[in-house]
């Protein structure tokens, strides 16, 4: 029975940890785009104002973006691409370094040549 329980505890805790983000970086703000256009920072909806406020408190603190856009082996809806032009519009205004992402959370990037990779650290 023991060795059951503590087999249930461990399948629990790895998929708890799979589901969970790689990594709880400082400094680091993580935006998505929804395929309806919805921005997301750090897991909640926000505004284009909202974002410019976050992105100028990480610029202070000399942070970094983490980047992620739904469905982003497809055409982008046109709600969609207008966040998506918001939201790196205003990463450039405030001179943020930016790493793409293909999963939603954020557990790979992708490097200049397009490939995909685990991220392993910060």
């Amino acid at each position: 029975m023991r060795a059951v329980v503590l087999a249930v505890l461990t399948v629990a805790a790895v998929l708890a940890s799979a589901s969970a983000a790689p990594f709880d970086c400082p400094n680091t703000l993580r935006i998505s785009v929804l395929k309806d256009g919805s921005i997301l920072v750090g897991g909640a909806k926000s505004t284009d104002h909202a974002l410019d406020r976050k992105l100028s408190e990480l610029e202070k603190a000399n942070g970094e973006v983490w980047y992620y856009r739904e469905g982003a082996e497809g055409d982008a809806t046109r709600k969609q691409d207008a966040s998506v032009k918001v939201v790196l519009d205003l990463v450039i205004k405030h001179g943020r370094p930016i790493s793409f992402s293909s999963k939603p959370d954020f557990s790979d990037f992708i490097d200049g040549e397009g490939r995909m990779a685990p991220r392993t650290k910060c």
